[in-house]
């Protein structure tokens, strides 16, 4: 089964197109085909704020993976992203049966507590449920159930993650994609889809928090017993790292795009004994000045670097501070740090001294074929996406039966052709 996936984001388009099969134990095997990625147009904090110049890139990420893999795309699944995203948790109750006498769960019995907490959202008008995951089934109050079904109980309840989003922007990115030639099969939150490309099965059993750094957004996501408990999205990104360095240097956005580039770390901590630098600190780098006919300034390297480690501790505490909040710091054993902006050297460092606990960069994981290609946190989403619908087992079963049918068609079209 050939399945191609878009991550349409503020700074670049990737897309990948992978086999995905099955071995003896039902465990999904991944193979990437083709892969590609373009600088983004029109699109700013994951929202779409100019069509055409985006329907461009699409057109022409989707044909350089297509001639990687070999195959023609027709149908793509995507990405969500954005701070317009809700996310929030919600609980169902349902009594099995009214005489008080236990008696097997089914598998409707476990449709209808999920009905049960449909039934108590109260979505604001335009919003749609983008996921719907269970994170655990309670069988007359014992809890941490993960399957309920064949077990015996009075009383199913369960706690649901709900993720929505305006149906406004998915409207509008169905209408790019379609302009592009293409046609949406399902949408994905980001840094779900990263989660799944990234962490291994026994970080999302022990507790996993895994950031996706963007280039206009940074999406996070709890996840444990492997099980998603929270996720959010912050409106700031890479680009923020790129408008500090401008602002304080006093230099145009590209430029210190291009210095943030150059730099690309954060500042290391001081040399022993303390005031000599490092040959590399001490370099004097041009910096093109705003002002007309005005000379480059000189400024350390160094300088440039405290510049973006100011910024990624404000970044990294500012997702410490919202977890604390919501109670989920307990959750977490470990953090894996994803997307473009997690390729910022020495951001590891600072996550570690901000969250008290292991950090990793994470890189896409569990793929077979061109494994080097997209062998980058910046494919993270995209290789997510495939791992996600290789991993949904009812997803599966009508992709197989889509499938099934066209193999019927075409043999019926070749025994009517003499």
């Amino acid at each position: 089964m050939i399945v191609g996936a878009l991550d349409i984001g503020s700074h670049k388009v990737c897309c990948v197109i992978a086999r995905i099969a099955w071995d003896k134990k039902d465990a999904p095997i991944v193979e990437v085909l083709g892969a590609s990625k373009q600088t983004s147009a029109g699109v700013e904090s994951g929202r779409i704020v100019d069509l055409q110049p985006l329907v461009k890139v699409l057109r022409e990420t989707v044909l350089e993976a297509s001639k990687m893999a070999g195959v023609r795309l027709n149908e793509v699944y995507i990405n969500v992203n954005g701070e317009f995203v809700a996310c929030f948790n919600v609980k169902g109750i349902i009594t099995l049966t009214p005489t008080g006498q236990a008696q097997p769960i089914r598998r409707p019995d476990v449709e209808r507590v999920r009905e049960s907490a449909l039934y108590s959202l109260s979505l604001p008008s335009g919003q749609v449920i983008l996921h719907m995951l269970a994170q655990q089934f309670i069988v007359d109050s014992m809890p941490g159930v993960r399957n309920p079904v064949d077990m015996e109980g009075t009383k199913l309840e369960a706690d649901f993650h709900v993720v929505t989003v305006p149906q406004t922007v998915l409207n509008n990115v169905n209408r790019c994609v379609e302009m592009a030639g293409l046609r949406v099969l399902r949408y994905f939150l980001t840094p779900l889809a990263s989660a799944y490309s990234v962490t291994n099965d026994f970080e999302r059993e022990q507790g996993v928090l895994v950031v996706d750094i963007g280039a206009g957004t940074t999406g996070f996501v709890v996840i444990k017993n492997e099980s998603l408990y929270h996720s959010y999205i912050l409106p700031l990104g890479g680009h923020q790292f790129t408008l500090d360095v401008a602002s304080v240097l006093d230099t145009p956005p590209h430029e210190a795009e291009r210095l943030k580039r150059l730099v690309g770390a954060v500042a290391e901590p001081p040399a022993e004994p303390p005031g000599e630098a490092s040959p590399s600190d001490a370099e004097m780098v041009p910096v093109p000045s705003l002002q007309p006919r005005s000379s480059p300034q000189l400024v350390p390297r160094r300088r440039i670097a405290e510049i973006l480690e100011a910024r990624a501790e404000e970044l990294l505490y500012l997702i410490r501070q919202h977890l604390e909040h919501v109670r989920m710091v307990d959750l977490i054993h470990r953090v894996v740090l994803t997307g473009g902006g997690a390729l910022l050297g020495g951001l590891d460092r600072i996550a570690r001294a901000v969250f008290e606990m292991p950090v990793r960069a994470g890189y896409p994981i569990n793929i077979e074929g061109l494994r080097d290609v997209v062998n980058s946190p910046v494919y993270a989403v995209a290789c997510g996406i495939v791992q996600l619908v290789a991993q949904d087992d009812e997803w599966r079963s009508r992709l197989e039966r889509r499938v099934g049918i066209s193999k019927r068609l075409w043999q019926w079209v070749r025994n009517m052709v003499p």
